[in-house]
């Protein structure tokens, strides 16, 4: 009797410890991965210079509602993935410049956050 009860526990403590070791999440390539809601940071000069949420969506369009990326409200925000760098163009009603394009560098690409680095000059960091 006293060999099968430690039997018992011994299959038992082998259960629980491989059931709580957790997967290792592999993030989605960029395209994939982008796509949704995301608490946004700006980051300049090294200072947060802005936060809100940022919605990627998969038709290619962003829901940017508190103007992070420029400031100031858009008509149009675009983003599609080239060569593993994020484009993104924003189009306004306001002259003289009607449409802005920035490439982001994807400098970190996980499964809950992802930054994204205009030629240094400010971070955009996305958390889920």
């Amino acid at each position: 009797m006293f060999k099968s009860l430690a039997s018992f526990f011994v299959i038992i403590v082998l259960l629980v410890g491989c059931k709580s070791k957790s997967e290792e999440c592999i993030a989605p390539a960029i395209d994939k991965n982008l796509v949704g809601t995301w608490k946004a940071v700006v980051i300049e000069d090294s200072e947060e210079s802005g936060t809100g949420t940022l919605t990627f969506n998969a038709d290619g369009t962003i829901n940017d509602p508190g103007n992070i990326f420029l400031g100031s409200p858009v008509a149009k925000s675009t983003w599609k993935v080239v060569s593993g760098d994020v484009e993104t163009t924003f189009s306004t009603n306001s002259a003289p410049i009607s449409t802005v394009s920035f490439t982001f560098k994807v400098k970190e690409n996980t499964c809950t956050k992802i930054v994204l680095d205009v030629f240094g000059l400010y971070t955009v960091e996305l958390k889920k």
